[in-house]
């Protein structure tokens, strides 16, 4: 079972055979399966717990409406994983509030039929075989709070949202990973072979693999190796209303397509995002 400390000197270990940087989802589940692949797996934190920053300030959903088919392939593993994930961690009856009523993508394009009945077409060709293509009227026979103006949609009904901060802990509990609170990584060093260990605010590792799981902050993660990593930040807006009888609660993740707003239910109202 993985381990969650503040390290003192004497729990500081001095050497690793991956270090993972960032104690976010991504490097959670990197740090569980390293670690039950036999791999000596420590994960630094610089915060004072687990998934404290993107992890749980996303949306918490999850879907396999993709047109690339590696993402397809990807989700579907990754879905199987969320579906069967007290098995897949050891831990029975652990709970992620799994929830699967479906992503709805929908459209006012006057073109949008042509277009979406296209995508579905696409998408069922590698290998997403359960995506629906809904014109307006099915649209709103399906949703009844639908817009008049909606006039066309595509719908899995398998996608949904869960918990990422259970699902990242879950990981963490089902590792064999050391996981260091308020430890942030300061440096990595290089050396003739590659990368020779990690600097933290408390103190050296010794690791010929270093694993950036840093989210917002892996640019500037990969620049202390001497990297120079392409990401963009990009602000999102997150509003959650509360207790409203109005909201449906049946109803999947919403998604408009020509802008980006979307909204899904959330403990009697929604969440709501753009």
């Amino acid at each position: 079972m993985g381990k969650i400390i503040v390290p003192d000197a004497s729990e500081f270990p001095s050497r690793a055979d991956v270090v993972i940087i960032g104690g976010g989802i991504l490097g959670a589940t990197t740090a569980f399966h390293a670690s039950r692949a036999g791999l000596d797996t420590v994960v630094l934190e610089m915060r004072d717990g687990l998934a404290t920053l993107a992890t749980t300030a996303s949306v918490e959903c999850f879907r396999a409406q993709f047109s690339e088919p590696e993402n397809v392939a990807m989700m579907k593993a990754s879905i199987e994983v969320f579906e069967n994930f007290p098995e897949v961690i050891g831990v029975p009856g652990y709970d992620i509030s799994l929830h699967q009523p479906g992503y709805l993508f929908y459209t006012d394009d006057p073109e949008g039929p042509q277009t979406l009945r296209a995508q579905v077409e696409h998408q069922q060709s590698i290998g997403l075989d359960d995506v629906e293509f809904l014109n307006g009227d099915e649209v709103r026979r399906r949703f009844p709070w639908a817009s008049p103006k909606v006039t066309a949609a595509t719908y899995r009904a398998g996608d949904g949202w869960l918990s990422t901060h259970e699902l990242t802990h879950g990981f963490a509990k089902g590792s064999e990973a050391l996981f260091l609170l308020r430890t942030k990584a300061t440096g990595i060093e290089l050396g003739s072979q590659g990368v020779e260990g990690v600097e933290t605010n408390r103190g050296h590792i010794s690791t010929r693999t270093v694993v950036i799981a840093a989210g917002p902050f892996s640019g500037r993660v990969a620049g202390l190796a001497g990297l120079e990593l392409p990401v963009t930040i990009l602000r999102r807006q997150k509003v959650v209303i509360g207790q409203a009888p109005a909201i449906p609660q049946d109803a999947p993740m919403t998604i408009s397509l020509p802008s980006g707003a979307h909204w899904r239910p959330e403990e009697g109202g929604a969440a709501v995002g753009w």
